[in-house]
């Protein structure tokens, strides 16, 4: 792994997994859950749905799927918010 992505992955939580504890009293490794769904509205009026993995140093970090990892800087986004759950289903 190379140094930078190393330290990204150490800083951004992603090389240290949760913790549960076991019956015996000891601590399992868990998977974290994914970050939530957010909307980014870009200054120019189109938007992006992902999961932002980091932000900071001027710069979003999201992962969109279908597309993959992207970055996208701060002066660019007008706003964030999360993605509504959807509605509920029609009753019978």
């Amino acid at each position: 792994m190379h140094a930078t992505a190393a330290a990204w992955a150490f800083f951004s939580g992603a090389a240290t997994p949760a913790l549960r504890a076991r019956p015996d009293g000891g601590a399992a490794a868990q998977t974290p859950s994914p970050a939530p769904l957010e909307v980014i509205r870009r200054v120019g009026g189109s938007s992006i749905v992902g999961r932002v993995a980091a932000s900071g140093h001027g710069k979003v970090h999201m992962h969109v799927d279908g597309r993959g990892d992207v970055v996208i800087d701060s002066a660019a986004v007008a706003s964030r918010s999360s993605v509504p759950p959807p509605p509920p289903p029609p009753s019978p």
